[in-house]
């Protein structure tokens, strides 16, 4: 537009000489102007979107919500069962043990009428077991190597001493056990390990004794790492993830690969193919994975399943910030169809299964024609998707995916296996604030699969890490 365009009495002149030029004029400003504000408004929407955002409507965690936290809106549906205790629920209540460790008889003195009965009979007693601990204390073994001459030579022969035992004075393996669960599972800082076993123990442990106590126990890990592997890579449903780690002043990722029976953590620089390919797992798995529709992870030849509760986030985000009516529907759509799944009477078949995807992709249609497909640049290309429109095109491009719970059953509705096993390890940044070498992370990496895996087993974390730390560690026999 040239300079005359908003000076009046210009604008007044022109008028009177070539109306049509004023009109072509205001035309043009009025295009640029809608333009202006189409994109103003856009943005705003897109901000105000990023400001709605938490853990109830995006991937972002809970603790990322901050102090003014939304009410939550739960995605669970009402299950019409009482809360508290079910029946049949065994409770927690403390068991009593036949054989105590101690037996108190505590006789009657006098009774309240003033009659002493310190000789009288006791005919029956009613008993009550107090639980506590032992006094803490080390046990010290003193292996001595006693020495023979050899009546033949005449050689001096030192018996030998147990293995692992080669100085004048150490700690066991018990001990080192201790030193490394209280460090990678309990996340205790070193200065509190040392702290907590002088004040309990009387003993100085160093930094430098933990440190060596959990390398140690991360390399006699090595054949649980490689069993739990080729199980995963067997098992049929194993779920996949990965989160970022601080390590050495930069961003390292953990990757997971997991079931409800075993764990595997992994480290690796990179969060796409090559750190994937580092655990070993998911580009080998002969089952369906389970995962968080991450591009990679689709890379991979393969059955597939999406995780259902990061598309209800997102149906949720789109419905509060788009006000869009398919959103919900398809989230109720998801959970009747999960529902019908789980009924114990729920027979999978074929005409079911097309019946079922054909509701799908008529709510999908029903999503584009209310959120409007991206329009064409005049490059034939087309702009920039919404939110709503790239969640539609996933939903109808992998809908076999995200429907698996439904199509092929016992395949999980969601990831959250892998998510929580993730947890723990944001626990531990969130206590070191970082690692400062990789050798470090995978120790602890290394360690936690392990005791991750004992306690999904059912077995005594305790009596494993002591197995481990003397060169057999636990494998499970099953994923």
């Amino acid at each position: 537009m040239d300079d005359l365009s908003f000076q009046r009495d210009n604008l007044v002149q022109l008028a009177r000489t070539d109306p049509e030029r004023v009109v072509d004029l205001f035309l043009a400003r009025l295009s640029a102007l809608e333009e202006a504000v189409r994109l103003l408004r856009a943005e705003n929407q897109e901000l105000k979107a990023r400001l709605n955002k938490d853990s109830h409507n995006s991937h972002k965690p809970p603790s990322s919500d901050g102090y003014r936290k939304p009410s939550p809106k739960s995605l669970r549906t009402p299950s019409g069962k009482k809360s508290g205790g079910q029946p049949g629920h065994s409770g927690e209540t403390l068991l009593r043990t036949d054989s105590p460790d101690h037996v108190v008889d505590l006789t009657v003195g006098f009774c309240p009428c003033g009659e002493d009965l310190s000789d009288a009979v006791s005919h029956t007693y009613e008993s009550r077991q107090v639980f506590d601990l032992p006094e803490p204390r080390l046990e010290v073994t003193e292996y001595r190597l006693h020495k023979a001459s050899c009546p033949r030579c005449g050689k001096t022969i030192t018996a030998s001493a147990p293995e692992g035992v080669t100085a004048p004075t150490q700690y066991g393996l018990r001990f080192k056990a201790a030193l490394a669960y209280l460090h990678q599972e309990q996340s205790l800082p070193l200065n509190r390990v040392r702290q907590l076993c002088s004040d309990l123990f009387g003993a100085v442990a160093s930094e430098a004794t933990t440190l060596e106590a959990c390398r140690t126990l991360a390399g006699h890990l090595s054949p649980f790492r490689n069993h739990v592997a080729h199980l995963l890579i067997r098992a049929p449903f194993p779920h996949a993830d990965e989160t970022g780690l601080r390590v050495d002043r930069g961003l390292h990722w953990t990757h997971v690969a997991s079931t409800g029976r075993v764990t595997l953590y992994g480290l690796h620089p990179k969060r796409g193919k090559e750190g994937i390919e580092s655990l070993g797992v998911v580009n080998r798995a002969q089952g369906t994975v389970v995962h968080d529709f991450w591009g990679p992870y689709l890379g991979y030849p393969g059955e597939h399943a999406f995780c259902n509760a990061h598309l209800l986030r997102e149906l949720t985000a789109v419905e509060e910030n788009d006000h869009h009516a398919w959103a919900p529907s398809i989230s109720a759509f998801l959970l009747e169809s999960k529902a019908l799944a789980e009924d114990a009477s729920f027979r999978s078949t074929e005409s079911l299964n097309t019946t079922r995807l054909a509701l799908f992709h008529d709510l999908l249609d029903r999503g584009w024609e209310e959120a409007g497909r991206p329009p064409l640049r005049p490059n034939g290309k087309r702009a920039k998707a919404t939110p709503a429109q790239n969640l539609l095109r996933r939903l109808e491009d992998y809908s076999r995916q995200v429907l698996a719970f439904f199509l092929h059953p016992g395949t999980p509705f969601t990831n959250n296996q892998a998510e929580q096993d993730l947890r723990m390890i944001k626990v531990r940044q969130k206590v070191s604030g970082c690692f400062r070498t990789p050798d470090g992370a995978q120790v602890f990496l290394a360690i936690r699969s392990y005791t991750s895996t004992l306690r999904k087993q059912g077995r005594d974390v305790w009596a494993g890490l002591t197995q481990a730390m003397q060169g057999r560690p636990f494998l499970p026999s099953d994923a």
